[in-house]
């Protein structure tokens, strides 16, 4: 789970599918544990801890780019309202 206050993982809800860096920036990707959903956060100093939520087509894209197979799984339970 995401808090909506601070834009942060819940400990214990938000399982990180990836975390390294990206040319300059250092990238995590989350997923939820109770409901297909991703999120990406990063930053440029390290990870700052906000996260933002990605639809289908951005967390197909992240899955191919990082070779991510469990990712892609999740990605083709996101709702087509979210981004097909």
């Amino acid at each position: 789970m995401i808090d909506r206050t601070t834009l942060r993982p819940v400990p214990g809800t938000a399982r990180l599918m990836f975390s390294g860096r990206v040319g300059r920036c250092d990238v995590c990707i989350f997923t939820l544990e109770d409901a297909p959903r991703v999120f990406v956060g990063g930053g440029v100093s390290g990870y700052d801890g906000l996260v933002n939520e990605v639809d289908r087509v951005a967390a197909e894209t992240l899955a191919d780019q990082f070779g991510l197979s469990e990712l892609r799984e999740v990605a083709a339970r996101i709702p087509s309202s979210l981004g097909s």
